[in-house]
């Protein structure tokens, strides 16, 4: 989960690879070490990260997650990542 300054849920996703490649599709760092946002189409700038942990070898749990929290919890970009 991606949330901003006040705890508001962005997005919601989940990732069939390493995480850090996954979050480096939306952030990087700068030349001065400090983390960007790479996309400019959020909402509102992220500020948190949340991640939940699932057995490598239980993808039909990451899949069911998602889907709980997608139904379950307001996102307001996950809409705009999925075009």
């Amino acid at each position: 989960m991606i949330m901003d300054d006040k705890d508001n849920v962005l997005y919601i996703g989940k990732s069939s690879v390493a995480i850090g490649r996954r979050l480096g599709s939306y952030f990087c760092y700068d030349g001065e070490g400090k983390c960007r946002v790479r996309s400019p189409y959020w909402s509102t700038s992220p500020k948190y990260i949340a991640a939940i942990a699932v057995p490598f070898d239980s993808a039909f749990e990451c899949a069911a997650l998602e889907e709980f929290l997608l139904a379950n919890v307001q996102t307001t970009d996950n809409s705009i990542f999925q075009r």
